[in-house]
């Protein structure tokens, strides 16, 4: 079977990227689910969540902490 498709988060100790969990960045599509699973992950597991280039739409996140984390990018949230 032919790897199609590798994600950052298939490599041990890399970024989170909240476009591997189906963030789009495009300014009008709802990115809430997607950027709060990335959310979740990295809060549960510890590490760094990328926002990269793009406007993200949530009107709500949450993080419960389980473990050290960073947030980063150059990506913007709107609500």
């Amino acid at each position: 079977m032919a790897l199609t498709k590798a994600h950052n988060r298939m490599i041990t100790g890399a970024p989170v990227n909240v476009l591997d969990y189906g963030a789009v960045g495009d300014g009008t599509t709802d990115d809430t689910a997607a950027i709060q699973a990335a959310i979740n992950y990295v809060a549960s597991n510890g590490g760094v969540l990328t926002f990269p280039s793009g406007t993200y739409m949530s009107d709500s996140l949450q993080v419960t902490p389980t473990a050290s984390f960073k947030i980063n990018g150059t990506g913007t949230i709107k609500k």
